[in-house]
C-alpha cells in the first residue's frame, strides 16, 4: 500500500443506489492521484491553502478536492492552521501539512 492509499480503498457510496456504488467503484484509482494531488499542493503551498485556492490550483471541483481533504485530515496528513478570507469575502479555514 502506497503512502497515499491510507483512507478506505473506495470512495463512499449511497447504500440504495446502485449508479453511487458503480461511481465509487469507477473513482477508486482518481480518488488516489486527486488525494495525492491534493496532499502536494498543501505541502508546497508556504502558507497553506483553503479548499478554494486547492480547487483552483489543481483546476478541480469542490465536489472532487472537499472529500480528498476529508480523507487527508482524518487520516491527520493536514491539519488547520486558522483562516483567511476566501474570494467570497468570508473566512476559509487554510490546511497545512500535520
Amino acid at each position: 500500500m502506497s503512502l497515499f492509499e491510507t483512507s478506505p480503498p473506495f470512495t463512499p457510496w449511497q447504500e440504495h443506489s446502485k449508479t453511487s456504488q458503480d461511481a465509487a467503484f469507477a473513482k477508486k484509482s482518481i480518488a488516489a492521484a486527486q488525494r495525492e494531488s491534493v496532499f502536494q499542493a498543501i505541502c508546497d503551498s508556504p502558507c497553506g491553502l483553503t479548499d478554494g485556492e486547492i480547487q483552483r490550483l489543481l483546476g478541480i471541483s469542490g465536489d472532487s478536492e472537499r472529500p480528498r481533504r476529508v480523507e487527508l485530515a482524518t487520516d491527520r496528513r493536514i491539519r488547520e492552521a486558522g483562516t483567511r478570507l476566501s474570494l467570497a469575502g468570508r473566512q476559509a479555514v487554510v490546511w497545512v501539512r500535520a
